[in-house]
């Protein structure tokens, strides 16, 4: 949730900020980032590695053996017991 407040106070900055190649016409587009831009590049790629971790974990778990109905019930019925 932290991430999604920070991304939209960040969105509502950058929108209230006037763009430097709106101010001019005439010149050439700049290739420097501003703070913001370089704030919301940094958790995209913090959210980009953790989709990407997710994606490695579903594949690992889809790779696993479905458990045996006869242990789970064994499980549960310690788990009650102790």
């Amino acid at each position: 949730m932290d991430t999604t407040n920070a991304v939209q106070e960040l969105v509502q900055r950058q929108t209230s900020e006037p763009a430097f190649e709106r101010l001019s016409l005439k010149s050439p587009k700049s290739d420097h980032k501003s703070s913001i831009e370089l704030q919301l590049e940094a958790l995209e790629s913090k959210l980009r590695a953790v989709q990407m971790s997710l994606e490695i974990l579903t594949g690992v778990c889809a790779t696993l053996p479905d458990p045996e109905p006869d242990l789970l019930k064994a499980s549960a019925d310690n788990e009650d017991d102790g």
